[in-house]
């Protein structure tokens, strides 16, 4: 009788071994994975704050030219940059590739 609680009380510490050996792996895995998204939004984040530098200096720049007003010389400019405007005797030829 005492060999099969020896045998028994062996197997129900494998069992827990085991058990433990498998939560710790799902543990190591699982705070892998939270490592790894960390850094993809860590990346992330890095991305949208450089887009977003770059649309405060738009914004910046916006607000020069509105405090600067519109004059002749940037209404003349933003008419031939944007909507491609020419005067009406003038030519304008471009290359083809």
């Amino acid at each position: 009788m005492a060999s099969r609680t020896r045998k028994s009380s062996k197997r129900k510490s494998t069992l827990l071994r085991i058990a433990v050996a498998l939560f710790l792996c799902f543990v190591c895995y699982t705070i892998v994975k939270l490592q790894i998204g960390i850094s993809q939004m860590k990346s992330r984040l890095s991305d949208i704050e450089k887009e977003n530098a770059a649309i405060e200096m738009e914004i910046e720049e916006k607000k020069i030219t509105l405090e600067e007003g519109a004059t002749r010389e940037n209404v003349e400019r933003i008419a031939r940059e944007t909507l491609n405007y020419v005067y009406p005797d003038e030519i304008i030829y471009t290359d083809l590739p």
